[in-house]
């Protein structure tokens, strides 16, 4: 069934007919590649929409819910951008974590490390540094939220994909499997469409969210 969305999500927005982006600016390309171990463009820009659909100061995309594409610079269509996501159709959600619970899910993003992990956390609003070479469960170094260090016991509001927020990929395992997320009307492939329709262009050339400790 799931095979079927992304294709009839793009007919809907070739008939809409979308605006394209007149300029993109990245390093090289807009680019979902990599996204199961590290931050991307693609990855950015899919989590900066969830979050402005979300209404939330913050989002969370998992990298099971991306196709590894690459855009290549100057004029990129919406419909371009839209098959670099696997399941189209899930709906955009909101749950709400406390700090203690968002450190302990960019932890478990990052655990398996340099592996690929579906599980790996793309994100807006947060920014994070790790070093590989901690043990498991305590390699975050910094976690900010809007510029300000996360609090443990603050309370944030988190937009996400409607899998995560039900726990998908082993996160039920922090914030449980009896969560009811607040689900939103608009599905990820609508909410990155009224993101990009917005704009004229988009600018990802200097990734900082994800910082890693290589050496």
């Amino acid at each position: 069934m799931r095979r079927h969305c992304l294709a009839l999500t793009l007919i809907l927005v070739l008939a809409a007919g979308l605006p394209a982006i007149a300029d993109v600016k990245s390093p090289s390309a807009l680019s979902s590649v990599g996204c199961q171990a590290r931050e991307t463009e693609l990855g950015n820009l899919v989590a900066d929409a969830v979050k402005a659909e979300a209404g939330t100061p913050m989002a969370l995309v998992p990298a099971g819910g991306f196709r590894e594409v690459t855009i290549p610079k100057g004029r990129v269509k919406t419909e371009d951008v839209l098959k670099s996501l696997q399941y189209p159709d899930d709906r955009v959600a909101v749950i709400e974590l406390t700090g203690r619970q968002l450190v302990a899910a960019l932890e478990r993003s990052v655990s398996i490390y340099p592996q690929k992990n579906l599980g790996f956390l793309q994100v807006s609003g947060v920014e994070f540094k790790f070093d590989p070479k901690l043990p498991k469960g305590s390699r975050l170094t910094s976690v900010t939220v809007g510029g300000e260090k996360a609090a443990n016991e603050r309370r944030y509001r988190v937009g996400a994909t409607k899998p995560l927020a039900d726990g998908a990929y082993g996160y039920f395992t922090i914030w449980g499997k009896d969560r009811k997320p607040e689900i939103k009307d608009k599905t990820i492939a609508q909410a990155v469409t009224k993101f990009l329709s917005a704009r004229s262009s988009v600018d990802y050339q200097k990734p900082n969210r994800i910082l890693i400790k290589e050496k």
